[in-house]
């Protein structure tokens, strides 16, 4: 069984790292997709903080609280999208006839999918939360014991696989429907822009940090 995992893990990396080879051939477009992810939720950190530099909080909330609590709510989905975001074009293979590919080969079909492609642009997505929480967590003057930090890494990890099984339960209505990537656009990103404006409703108290569970449940 311990033999069986190590070598699909091995695999695994081996098929990751041929598709970061092949996303690579295009250097350019490899740099400036994970850029223009960093860019782009940058420029809603300035708009934030151009906000609230005007009026100089919500609803009791300041900059680097609600910075806080927006890369807690897009750290979990930029891991999320490394690993499942090509599961929304499941519906191509099975309209076109080619998903019966990883039907015959002597690999899981599922981990096979997962395997195929691995999202380099997300990780525009990932450096940014990173980096937001790093900066809110130093200049809100946090600090957090072990088992904080324990549950900070547990939420991010159980939400990881909470929305990549919504996304792979959407995409698998193709067997079904033999169209969903439309469905995941209808249902994904109105609920993912949900989470974060409901973020802002949290009942506020002296710091982010007494706050730490629900905040967390928006990973």
């Amino acid at each position: 069984m311990l033999k069986s995992l190590l070598s699909a893990v091995r695999i695994y990396f081996y098929m990751v790292g041929a598709s970061v080879r092949a996303q690579m051939q295009y250097r350019y477009a490899f740099f400036m997709n994970i850029l223009g992810w960093i860019m782009h939720y940058t420029g809603t950190a300035v708009t934030l903080w151009v906000m609230l530099y005007s009026f100089g909080a919500l609803e009791g909330w300041t900059f680097w609280e609600l910075i806080f609590l927006y890369a807690l709510a897009l750290l979990s989905w930029s891991v999320c999208i490394l690993f499942f975001f090509h599961f929304r074009s499941l519906d191509q293979y099975i309209v076109n006839g080619t998903f019966d590919r990883f039907l015959v080969r002597p690999v899981h079909p599922f981990f096979h999918f997962m395997a195929m492609k691995f999202d380099v642009g997300a990780f525009g997505q990932l450096i940014f939360s990173v980096a937001a929480f790093a900066l809110a967590y130093t200049n809100l003057v946090l600090a957090w014991p072990w088992w904080k930090w324990l549950i900070f890494f547990g939420a991010v990890i159980g939400g990881t696989f909470i929305q990549g099984g919504i996304l792979v339960l959407i995409s698998a209505m193709a067997f079904w429907t033999t169209r969903s990537e439309r469905f995941f656009w209808v249902v994904m990103f109105p609920a993912k822009s949900l989470i974060k404006l409901s973020s802002g409703y949290l009942p506020q108290g002296n710091t982010v940090d007494s706050h730490l569970y629900p905040a967390l449940c928006f990973c």
